[in-house]
């Protein structure tokens, strides 16, 4: 019968009264045995632990004998310890500078990692409150096609009025657009049309105004820095301006009616003005719904963010089915006549930074794989620290040999040697800590333009976690510090060198702790080659068009536009044509790297509804294909040949499939008819493109002919070999005089459209930046332990040296449990991280293969570096002169 857990009796054994301990531990082993006998082994363990911790209380602990030390012992404590450093300045040093190192990293990458776990948090009630998310369900493809983080405009109110678990709801209308006062023209990217209730479910301060003139027809809330660049103040309440909203409708007289602090930046919901909802209800009112009724509008206004805040104690998922039946309620004969069926998902708020990445986000989500990694990152690099730390003071140990013998014959106690000891640890990671402090203060600046967001400005919200991280550093340099003092002080100072330096256990003490610091920098430089590939991948892929050389203009936003806007954009292309530094221009409603909002179910003229399919859908003129180079795999582009390309489309082989043809060319000359009513005629297929870049699979898409120019973009080839500048200056000084008032906004298609992967080119920097720490961090220990280590072995060499040995022989002496450590660091390591790596790839719908060079040339570069940081003091140990080391023996 096994006995009980040996470490749990010792516990009892420390804290018990000496009269009660022998039966105690008899009723306590009694029970056990019994227990085991009865309910398993396991249970007997955790019934006798619960026990042994439960008995824990002051009538049967014993009085431990406390020795204070006195100041003055403390004192002279310090001076040794002050001593010891300024005596080996080079212990000390790369003890000091790797926990330093270690601390910084840790530091910097917790605080970027809070923050970006911290977005959402300071709403009120933000653990019931939920954004709706929509999946659209294709019956001909059977599979979701869409999901996209907008739904209906009709959903609220009507959620919080006809389901009793929702407390509150709103939503918003996102849209960008120029405010303009007193003549001057200011753009503002981010506009939401909302009712009161969005002041209500998020914490958007009011510095002046009452919320509910947020209802009213006619009301503008600007944000306190959008108010001082427009109007210079903040008290601007009753000021009247123009709004020109880039989407639709007419210029829209507005009255500012109140100002709300910015929103912080750990926010997904970041608005620069508000606009009442009602304003954008009467708009369209106004405009007409043609034949159908407000009721079918609601129902089929499809880009509204959807946000509800649920009673307390309300079951997520069941609420969830409450929502979807309403919605069915109202969509159900809709759906089935458009071939698809609609859900909605409840995403709470706290994880839509980090855990959301569908059609229409707001702002570019994190990813909280990519956070998680870094707080690997960031634990790593102090283990390591400490890993040196430990290893460092266990080779110093047999140098200090003499100074214990001494204390200990002049009457020194075990204890208070291990207080010394002890104090020198605790004083390596203070001033490590105090160091750390100074140069994360020196560094923020440079940090913060590193991962582009002022991180340390929001330290303040994590308190709670930097009281417990500090106290996790004062713990562990404590632990640190008490391993080599464990042996320091234990034994006599033979057996210290004995147990030290020869016996089985230290070194496979001291070869586990280099390994596992080995392990971690293969591990990580291995994912680090991982991510390159990955990166380098997605930038150098046949995209399915091109995009160099080209300047793109957001053309005259459609609220600014008139019966003369036609001829005048015409007239525009025409005078940039004649210009020698434009090679080629198309117009068309999107371009590659932007997100369509315009969205369609479509179907065969005729066809029955349950084969119709979701579209992307683009308008462009007559040179859009061939401008963008296009792969035609069926059928013709555009051609101002053909007379009747006056109502055709062109579709993508996605697209295509589902609609119900595996061969492109079956589909040519059909009747493509949209559920807004109109008809197109399929003249061409083209390949598969990567609308959004790699992340993302291929969209479905049609594009259809626009005669009128009437689209957003004005794409431009520009020669920029012929003065960047001076071709700009020219394009601007054309559209000021085509367009008055209209403001001028460019970009680069090629870098806009690499922006999209900004994320994972910070996520690559940082990774690569805080490998290189680690293995800096790696490198430092293995001087101090490769002296140690080699010089254990000095006397041996001039042993071989003086018999014959080659140089080849002595060099295979020193690095050989060098390479073994590397090999078994390199197995350990490498499984774990190929399934990190498959974990992170993905998010990726398109990703690199992982071949076996990806963790072998890791390995090779690891060994390489091992190699050149004890290389200085193998060549030493190398040439000595025999005869200089023998002499003692």
């Amino acid at each position: 019968m096994k006995q009980p857990p040996k470490f749990w009796s010792a516990i009892l054994e420390w804290y018990c009264r000496e009269h009660s301990l022998e039966e105690v531990l008899g009723d306590l082993e009694e029970s056990y045995h019994l227990n085991a006998e009865d309910y398993g082994l396991k249970y007997a363990r955790r019934t006798y632990i619960k026990e042994v911790l439960h008995l824990f209380r002051p009538k049967i602990i014993k009085k431990f004998k406390i020795h204070l030390t006195s100041t003055a012992m403390i004192k002279n404590y310090f001076k040794i310890a002050l001593r010891t450093l300024r005596r080996e300045p080079g212990y000390a040093f790369l003890n000091i500078l790797g926990l330093t190192i270690g601390i910084t990293s840790s530091v910097l990458i917790f605080q970027y990692t809070n923050f970006e776990s911290s977005y959402d948090q300071q709403h009120p009630d933000v653990d019931n409150t939920y954004r709706l998310r929509n999946d659209v369900f294709s019956v001909k493809a059977g599979r979701i096609t869409n999901q996209r983080v907008t739904t209906f405009m009709a959903v609220h109110p009507g959620v919080s009025e006809e389901i009793p678990e929702v407390e509150k709801s709103t939503h918003f209308f996102s849209t960008g657009g120029i405010i303009e006062t007193k003549g001057e023209p200011f753009r503002v990217e981010s506009v939401f049309y909302t009712p009161t209730n969005t002041l209500d479910i998020f914490d958007i301060p009011l510095l002046t105004g009452n919320k509910s003139d947020l209802d009213e027809i006619g009301s503008l809330f600007l944000s306190k820095s959008q108010a001082q660049r427009i109007f210079g103040s903040t008290d601007v309440i009753g000021e009247r301006i123009v709004f020109l909203d880039f989407l639709q409708g007419n210029p829209r007289d507005l009255e500012v009616k109140g100002v709300f602090e910015d929103i912080a930046e750990n926010n997904h919901l970041k608005a620069d003005a508000l606009i009442s909802m009602s304003t954008r209800i009467s708009a369209a009112e106004a405009s007409g719904f043609g034949n159908l009724t407000l009721q079918d509008v609601v129902w089929r206004w499809s880009q509204f963010y959807t946000y509800i805040q649920a009673v307390p104690g309300t079951d997520a998922k069941l609420l969830e089915e409450k929502v979807n039946q309403y919605m069915h309620k109202y969509r159900q004969e809709h759906d089935e006549r458009s071939g698809r069926n609609q859900s909605v998902v409840l995403q709470p708020i706290r994880s839509i930074h980090l855990q959301s990445n569908f059609v229409n986000e707001l702002e570019p989500p994190g990813n909280q794989r990519v956070v998680s990694f870094l707080k690997a990152i960031a634990f790593l690099l102090i283990v390591i620290a400490w890993i040196n730390y430990i290893n460092l003071a266990n080779a110093r140990a047999l140098n200090r040999a003499k100074e214990v013998s001494v204390r200990k014959v002049m009457g020194a106690l075990r204890g208070q040697l291990g207080t010394q000891f002890l104090m020198e640890g605790l004083l390596f990671n203070l001033i490590a800590i105090l160091l750390s402090i100074g140069l994360i203060v020196l560094i923020i600046p440079s940090f913060h333009q590193m991962v582009e967001i002022d991180v340390f400005d929001y330290m303040g919200q994590h308190q709670t976690f930097w009281l417990a991280y500090f106290g996790f550093l004062l713990v562990g340099s404590l632990f640190s510090g008490l391993y080599p003092t464990y042996f320091l002080t234990r034994k006599s100072i033979v057996d210290l060198k004995s147990k030290l330096s020869h016996s089985s256990f230290g070194i496979l003490m001291r070869k586990s702790l280099v390994g596992a610091q080995i392990m971690i920098a293969v591990g990580l430089t291995s994912a680090l080659f991982i991510i390159n590939s990955q990166i380098k991948f997605m930038v150098n892929h046949n995209l399915g068009f091109n995009i160099d050389q080209t300047l793109v203009l957001n053309s005259q936003p459609f609220s600014m536009r008139d019966s003369t806007y036609f001829s005048a954009v015409s007239a525009f292309r025409n005078t940039l044509l004649s210009q020698a530094s434009i090679q080629d221009i198309t117009i068309s409603s999107l371009v590659p790297g932007k997100t369509t909002f315009w969205n369609q179910s479509a179907r065969l003229s005729g066809d029955d509804q349950n084969r119709g399919a979701q579209l992307g859908r683009i308008s462009a003129d007559f040179d859009y294909f061939d401008y963008f180079d296009f792969d035609m795999v069926a059928g013709r582009s555009f051609s101002k040949e053909f007379k009747g390309d006056a109502n055709v489309i062109v579709v993508n082989k996605k697209a295509a499939e589902l609609l119900g043809f595996d061969d492109p060319e079956e589909i040519l000359d059909k009747e493509l008819a949209f559920i807004s009513g109109d008809s197109w005629r399929v003249i061409g297929v083209v390949d598969n493109f990567f609308q959004q870049g790699l992340r993302y699979e291929f969209s479905p898409f049609a594009i259809s002919l626009d005669t009128t120019n009437a689209g957003g973009f004005i794409s431009m080839r520009v020669n920029t070999g012929n003065g960047l500048a001076q071709t700009l200056a020219t394009v601007e000084s054309n559209f000021k005089e085509t367009f008055p008032g209209a403001p001028f906004d460019y970009f680069f298609l090629d870098d806009d459209f690499n922006a999209q992967y900004n994320a994972d080119r910070l996520f690559q920097k940082n990774f690569a930046l805080f490998t290189m720490i680690a293995v800096l961090i790696s490198c430092l220990g293995l001087i101090g332990m490769s002296t140690f280590m080699i010089n254990q072995k000095s006397k041996e060499v001039s042993i071989r040296k003086v018999f014959g040995a080659s140089g080849s022989q002595l060099f295979y002496l020193l690095t050989k449990d060098y390479g073994r450590l590397v090999l078994i660091a390199g197995i350990v390591a490498i499984p774990s991280i190929y399934y990190l790596s498959q974990q992170w790839l993905d998010n990726f719908a398109f990703k690199v293969g992982l071949h076996v060079w990806m963790f072998l040339l890791p390995l090779v570069v690891v060994a390489l570096i091992i190699l050149v940081t004890i290389s200085r003091q193998m060549i030493k140990t190398m040439m000595v002169n025999p005869a200089k080391l023998l002499r003692e023996e």
